[in-house]
Order: C-alpha cells, then sequence, then structure tokens
C-alpha cells in the first residue's frame, strides 16, 4: 500500500511462508505450518537497502518487551492553521516522494514537538504511543502525529496517526500510531511532531481551532 515497500529479501521470506502455509493445507506435504509466532523486519533507507531482521518472537507481546520512553512537560500549542505545505507534499503517500522521501529538519509554525536524541542505536518494533493532556478552543478538529527520523538537517518520516477531537475536548488522551520496524542510528533525533492538519494525507478540516498540549509522553517499542 502507498510508502510501502519491500526489499527482495522480505518478499523471499514472505513468499517461502505463504508456500509453506499453501503446501501444508492444501497439497498435504512438508511439516506442520509454523503458528502463534511473530516476524519482523524494519523499513530502510534510501530504498534498496537491506533491511535489518529478521526479528522472531513467540508472540506480539515479546516482539517489543521495553519501550523508549520521550516526554515534555512544558505547554505547547497547536494551531489548526500550522504546519509546513512543502513537507505535507513531500510525504503525500500518493503523490509524494515515496517511503525515504527526506525533507529539511524544521519546528513548523502552529506545531508542538517532542524529541529524544539516541546515543546508542536503537531499533523500534510495533505501534508507537502518544499521551498528552489538552485543552481544546473550537470545533471540528483533530491532532495529526507524525514520528521522524532527525540528523544532519534532514529528517525522514518513520510513522505517523491521528487523533480526532470533540469539540472543545480537554483531559488525557492516549493514542497509537502505524506500526514499522525502524532502526534509529547512534547520534540521530526521535522527534514526534503534533499538528492541527495534514494536507494531502487527511481532509483539512471547516473549521478553526487550537489545542494546548502539556505533559506530552510517546512511548517508542
Amino acid at each position: 500500500h502507498p510508502r510501502g515497500q519491500n526489499h527482495r529479501v522480505n518478499d523471499r521470506y514472505m513468499l517461502k511462508q505463504a508456500s509453506g502455509l499453501f503446501g501444508f493445507y492444501l497439497k498435504h506435504v512438508g511439516d506442520t505450518a509454523a503458528h502463534g509466532s511473530v516476524v519482523a523486519f524494519t523499513q530502510a533507507c534510501p530504498a534498496g537497502t537491506r533491511p535489518v531482521g529478521p526479528f522472531r518472537a513467540e508472540n506480539w507481546e515479546r516482539l517489543h518487551p521495553k519501550t523508549v520512553t520521550m516526554r515534555r512537560r512544558a505547554p505547547q500549542r497547536i494551531r489548526s492553521s500550522g504546519g509546513n505545505d512543502a513537507t505535507a507534499k513531500a510525504i503525500d503517500p500518493i503523490g509524494g516522494g515515496g517511503a525515504c522521501a527526506t525533507v529539511p529538519a524544521e519546528r513548523a509554525r502552529g506545531t508542538a514537538v517532542v524529541r529524544r536524541r539516541f546515543r546508542r542505536q536503537f531499533t523500534m518494533l510495533g505501534m508507537p504511543i502518544v499521551q498528552a493532556r489538552i485543552r481544546t478552543k473550537g470545533r471540528g478538529g483533530f491532532i495529526a502525529a507524525r514520528l521522524w527520523d532527525v540528523h544532519a538537517g534532514s529528517q525522514v518520516l518513520v510513522s505517523r496517526g491521528v487523533y480526532r477531537l470533540r469539540d472543545n475536548q480537554r483531559g488525557r488522551i492516549l493514542f497509537q500510531l502505524f506500526g514499522n520496524g525502524w532502526r534509529f542510528a547512534k547520534g540521530h533525533t526521535a522527534k514526534l511532531e503534533l499538528l492541527g492538519n495534514d494536507p494531502n494525507y487527511l481532509r483539512t478540516s471547516d473549521f478553526r481551532f487550537s489545542v494546548r498540549v502539556t505533559r506530552a509522553r510517546v512511548d517508542l517499542p
């Protein structure tokens, strides 16, 4: 699907699994089909780079038994007019620059950001969890979330997600981004960007709104 890209290593692995499954259940050949296990590879950039993996576990929970946490307690303001249209265009899943599109690292106006720089290599496997306290002014709003890998003045998209707001919503929120496998190299920074719009990916709200965000926390599996 859009933004997805499989290296030939991934394709060969999945085709082998499919052939084994069909062979056992349809042709009655081979060993008992394996089940109850999880296998994951990382997304690799630039395109054509060999992915890291396979990572194997007995189940989904054991695939990522620990988490790395990013926090920012100070208040920040998200606005429905915030963000950078050029960045949104570059990461358009249909007409953008593909899964490894690179854009200049930035702090766009009207956005909230949480960062963590890694002193050693870290591999994320799974669905990042975002938590925060919010105070919304206005109706018809949402929070678009983007997780970036930032290094040497540029950034590449790792995952994204969205949280639909109730009119004038306030209190604690918790939501997940789409799952991915990604290796953050030593010296790279994970950056969560929260916006009030994400054109080319989400329909822009018909209304103006703002969101005060405090105690933001991101857990990377």
